[in-house]
């Protein structure tokens, strides 16, 4: 088999044809709903173990955006410039790098805050935060994650015992998440001055939010 196709194949199910972007072990792109690409859509960023890589997609080539020898969890590329924005682990400080440049610029503090979207001019990050002394047992059960597949474990079982289907079993839990009532806060930081604003606060389960692609003060 030769290296072209090793990296590109036919999958047999849907007659899609599937192209491998990297090559490095632990390499993952995000999830859907965080913006991924660059604002002209010619690079896609994605994360490894040891930084951020950029994806050509003209010739899907990657190369190194950054390396990084501390935990840090990419979060997101902005709407307006080439921005990938990522977030260091040990000390809870949200960066951007400039994609083209590889230069860092650090800009604000997210405290025990979850950021999850930035606005389409790039002047607010949108978080929330889990009231930390509440339910901490509920809290525990979705901080478990697989190392190897990066996914919450939920496991449960039927009340004869019997072990439930993912599917299931993630139901499940997704409702105990629910039914807990745990207060929340909806928050904004702005980009150029960090400066933190709770915006909003809830029992529900405030989760995958969203900034509009157009309008820079519509959160949902």
């Amino acid at each position: 088999m030769t290296d072209n196709q090793r990296r590109e194949w036919v999958d047999p199910d849907t007659g899609y044809r599937v192209v491998r972007l990297s090559d490095e072990p632990g390499s993952s792109s995000l999830y859907f709903n965080y913006n991924g690409y660059t604002p002209e859509g010619d690079i896609l960023v994605i994360s490894t173990r040891h930084g951020l890589d950029k994806v050509h997609m003209e010739s899907l080539h990657t190369s190194t955006i950054m390396r990084l020898d501390r935990p840090f969890k990419f979060l997101f590329v902005g709407l307006k410039y080439r921005r990938a924005y990522y977030q260091t682990l040990d000390d809870n400080v949200i960066h951007y790098v400039d994609i083209d440049t590889g230069k860092s610029v650090e800009i604000a503090q997210a405290g025990l805050g979850d950021i999850q979207t930035i606005n389409c001019d790039e002047t607010l990050l949108g978080g929330v935060q889990t009231d930390p002394d509440c339910k901490a047992d509920i809290l525990r059960l979705f901080e478990n994650r697989n190392k190897e597949t990066d996914q919450f474990d939920y496991r449960a079982d039927w009340p004869d015992g019997t072990p439930m289907s993912y599917a299931d079993a993630k139901e499940v839990r997704l409702n105990d998440r629910l039914k807990a009532e745990i207060p929340m806060q909806m928050f904004v930081i702005g980009t150029a001055d960090g400066v933190r604003r709770n915006v909003y606060g809830s029992t529900d389960w405030l989760n995958h939010l969203l900034f509009s692609p157009t309008d820079p003060n519509l959160l949902m």
